[in-house]
């Protein structure tokens, strides 16, 4: 009766380590895709291309 007690409790701590095995690798995945998320990100617009044109106070001249 003793060693069957052993055997149960073996597995119930194999099964609960592998659970907090497995949720930590679903954790660790969800942080790899939002990483890769961040970083392969790309912005919808530019900043160089969306500038409005230089306004200058007077027309150009012979020698500007």
């Amino acid at each position: 009766m003793y060693v069957d007690l052993v055997f149960l409790f073996l597995i119930y701590c194999f099964a609960t380590i592998a659970l907090g095995v497995s949720i930590y690798s679903l954790w660790t995945l969800k942080e790899i895709e939002e990483y890769y998320k961040k970083k392969n990100k790309k912005p919808t617009t530019s900043t160089w291309a969306n500038k409005p044109p230089i306004k200058v106070d007077r027309a150009k001249g012979l020698w500007d």
